[in-house]
């Protein structure tokens, strides 16, 4: 393929083979540039959190989904607090049947 620079200096146009302007075509033609979103994004409500808090896990991915768009850092959050909030009921869970077995099989 024959540079830019060494087509602008060698001969005019109409002397050019066909390659030799497709070449210079190629080189010269301005890049397009895509449109830029100029509109602000919205902010996800803080009530995501509380999805999160009451439905654990599932709250988190359903909120994780709901907000990934708008706000990627409140969604990795929002999946952060549904997995601590499962993970913490499930402990109170089995501190409660612990204590349940313990008082009930109490040696006299």
């Amino acid at each position: 393929m024959i540079s830019a620079k060494k087509l602008g200096e060698s001969k005019p146009a109409s002397e050019m083979s066909i390659e030799e302007l497709k070449a210079v075509i190629k080189v010269k033609r301005p890049e397009v540039k895509k449109p830029v979103n100029t509109e602000p994004k919205k902010k996800p409500s803080a009530i995501w959190y509380i999805v999160a808090i009451l439905l654990g896990f599932i709250g988190g991915i359903i909120g994780y989904a709901s907000v990934k768009d708008d706000d990627p850092n409140m969604a990795k959050n929002l999946l952060i607090v549904g997995i601590a909030t499962t993970i913490f009921g499930l402990i109170l869970f089995f501190l409660f049947i612990t204590s349940l077995f313990v008082n009930f099989y109490k040696p006299n």
